[in-house]
């Protein structure tokens, strides 16, 4: 059976696969800001710098990157991250440090 046959058959079967992929990327960023939660969780402040440094050394963290972010810029991709942390209450913001919050 070709590939394309496969996926038809599971687009049947479980409905449009964009959505599983759709889906996989939002896990992808729902780990590594849990891994930054964690790292504020650890240290309860933090310097933006110092973590942005902290995350491009952390292996896991940085295999992510490399494999599903690359299109964006590093230290953007992690602001947006803790863009989405400090919305969710999770983490604050001030003058460039990064707080644990809750």
């Amino acid at each position: 059976m070709l590939l394309t046959q496969h996926i038809d058959a599971v687009r049947l079967h479980f409905g449009p696969i964009a959505v599983l992929l759709n889906n996989a990327a939002n896990h992808l960023r729902h780990g590594v800001k849990v891994l930054l939660k964690f790292k504020l969780l650890e240290l309860q402040t933090m310097d933006r710098d110092a973590l942005i440094h902290w995350a491009r050394s952390t292996p896991y963290f940085a295999r992510i990157y490399q494999e599903h972010f690359a299109s964006l810029e590093f230290s953007g991709w992690v602001d947006a991250l803790l863009d989405d942390l400090v919305r969710a209450r999770a983490a604050a913001r001030v003058d460039g440090v990064v707080h644990n919050v809750g």
